[in-house]
């Protein structure tokens, strides 16, 4: 998981993306289509920066004139596909959603859709060569929510471990220094 993580970290960060989800993504993919930690983490890299694309010639459009919904309406292929299913991809028309909630409506929606809508969404978040690493996320979406479960749920753990062992360290140490006291 931390090496598939470290291909994406910052774009998963910039695109509002919380760490458990994040982990959940890529430990769904890997868990199911054994594929290694590189090409997860690269798949996710391309999935983070599709989503943030912003094609240069509606953002110069539409910089100037937040009113002018037609020339600012899709700024990138992955809105033009969400709007054709009824998701937003953008809060304003100047802040994009979160990463993680424009995933989850997807999810919501996939087993609804037809073949030629989900290739569709496939090829716009992935790119062609990618876009079976989101096809495995969003028919399984659902392990997402265990995966993320498990990481909210072990969050602390290893601290706890690590107090109960210095606690074992610390009292095995007082436990020598009193017999060595008790020998002098």
């Amino acid at each position: 998981i931390a090496e598939a993580m470290s291909r994406a970290n910052v774009s998963a960060q910039l695109a509002g993306s919380e760490i458990n989800k994040y982990m959940s993504y890529i430990t769904t993919v890997s868990d199911v289509s054994q594929m290694s930690a590189e090409t997860v983490g690269t798949a996710f890299k391309t999935l983070y920066s599709r989503y943030g694309n912003v094609k240069a010639g509606k953002f110069v459009a539409g910089a100037g004139d937040e009113s002018n919904g037609e020339e600012f309406e899709a700024l990138n292929d992955i809105e033009k596909v969400l709007k054709k299913i009824g998701i937003s991809m953008r809060d304003t028309s100047a802040e994009f959603r979160n990463f993680d909630d424009v995933l989850a409506e997807i999810a919501d929606k996939w087993v609804t859709l037809s073949d030629v809508e989900r290739n569709a969404i496939s090829t716009a978040f992935a790119g062609t060569r990618q876009r079976e690493v989101f096809n495995v996320l969003m028919s399984n979406f659902d392990q997402v929510g265990k995966f993320e479960n498990i990481a909210e749920n072990s969050d602390g753990s290893t601290q706890e471990k690590m107090d109960i062992y210095g606690d074992s360290v610390e009292a095995s140490k007082n436990r020598v220094t009193a017999a060595v006291e008790e020998l002098t």
